[in-house]
């Protein structure tokens, strides 16, 4: 689709944000009344950054080999005269996760509600699962930046974009500049992301930042990220907050968190499959789409026996950690029927011990934090001097650099050329 369209057909309508390297732009194409999100980019900015320019045409490139109804269409990226590139995608006119988190906080003094958060994340689920087991030459496809703002809302109808009604909404998953191919059982080693929604072990490396290390990790990454965008969008606030590195890798590593105990037994047991510390322990994307969250209607979600539970309660909260094991009654009967997933679990349970162990003895081994760069919104001129001295291909992490958000594109800040 708009595969043969010429610049000279492209109508640029009301500005919707600036960019790193450009403007975004309400947009249509001569003869028709479709709107699309058109991203103006200025080649002399970033032609000049080769690590920009690499991001850019890796998005590109996979998204022109994916297609999928909850992930962001590019529809031509062709087009260009001598100072500007133009990128025409889907339009989304209802703003990303975050910002509609932040008004139901304000507005509306709650989070999102179970079937709303269930509603979203099916959504979530389903595309993450389509990268996950399918991309180019089969290979499957890691995203490794999800989160809140790479999560955009499209409404059919203009009433239900005003009033935000989640139910109505079609979920988008944009920005895929760090995304990359994963073929059988290759790992990924770059780190890359954005702290708040890391893996652990990946934020783990970022803050040890000069101490290069073996390191490694596969699409199992990407669902503790799913874990925490699910938990704030169930609580309104981030997992592990923090304004400082060393503050936010402390809570992750200790791993203790709370949630409501008036959720459900379903909901519990699925945050504790996407946040377990241990990728090894977390389910993968195919294992997840099963869960009984995903699958059964929120209307018949079981309510939680507090009784059982006392120990792990603190007045209305149900206190967990990342690292332990969890309370068999929470994950039992949570998935549909499956053999799979049943063997799945013995596997779990044989495989705790060893992985307990390991763990300890990583914890014995560990060398001592450079907690230097201390604040996390500092993080970026720490990455930017640190790729100076260290290959890209061990260590490159940009969270905002090729900001692919049409529709509602944000001011992004970069280290001056």
């Amino acid at each position: 689709m708009l595969g043969n369209i010429k610049l000279s057909d492209l109508r640029l309508g009301k500005k919707l944000g600036n960019g790193a390297f450009g403007e975004v732009f309400e947009s249509t194409i001569a003869g028709s009344d479709v709107i699309y999100a058109t991203k103006k980019l200025d080649k002399a900015k970033y032609l000049r950054n080769p690590k920009a320019y690499r991001y850019l045409e890796n998005e590109i490139q996979i998204l022109k080999s994916i297609k999928h109804e909850n992930i962001i269409k590019l529809y031509n990226s062709d087009l260009e005269d001598r100072k500007f590139r133009y990128l025409i995608t889907e339009y989304c006119n209802g703003g990303d996760l975050e910002n509609i988190l932040d008004h139901y906080m304000s507005e509306k003094k709650r989070p999102f509600s179970e079937k709303e958060v269930q509603y979203i994340m099916r959504q979530l689920v389903s595309g993450i699962k389509y990268l996950h087991s399918r991309g180019e030459n089969k290979w499957e496809i890691l995203h490794r930046d999800l989160k809140l703002e790479n999560i955009l809302l499209h409404f059919d109808n203009e009433d239900d974009r005003i009033n935000k009604r989640i139910l109505k909404a079609k979920i988008k998953i944009i920005d895929f500049g760090f995304a990359r191919y994963l073929k059988d059982e290759d790992l990924a080693q770059s780190v890359l992301g954005s702290p708040m929604f890391m893996d652990p072990k990946i934020l783990l490396k970022l803050n040890k930042m000069y101490n290069i290390n073996d390191f490694s990790y596969d699409a199992k990454a990407d669902i503790y990220s799913l874990g925490v965008i699910c938990y704030q969008l169930l609580t309104g606030h981030p997992l592990f907050d923090a304004q400082r590195m060393d503050d936010l890798v402390k809570k992750t590593e200790e791993g203790k968190f709370q949630i409501s105990a008036n959720l459900s037994k379903e909901t519990i047991s699925f945050l504790n499959y996407m946040l377990r510390y241990d990728p090894k322990k977390r389910l993968d994307i195919n294992q997840l789409s099963a869960h009984k969250f995903i699958t059964k209607d929120a209307i018949y979600f079981t309510r939680i026996d507090r009784n059982k539970l006392k120990n792990n309660l603190e007045e209305s909260h149900l206190v967990f950690n990342t690292k332990q094991s969890y309370i068999e009654d929470l994950n039992r009967d949570v998935f549909e029927e499956n053999k799979e997933l049943d063997e799945y679990e013995i596997d779990l349970k044989k495989k705790l011990d060893e992985a307990e162990k390991k763990f300890q003895e990583n914890e014995n081994n560990k060398k001592p934090v450079d907690n230097t760069h201390e604040n996390i919104k500092d993080i970026e001129k720490l990455i930017y001097e640190s790729m100076e001295i260290i290959n890209a291909d061990s260590m490159s992490i940009e969270p905002k650099l090729i900001p692919f958000i049409p529709g509602v594109d944000k001011n992004i800040q970069l280290e001056k050329d």
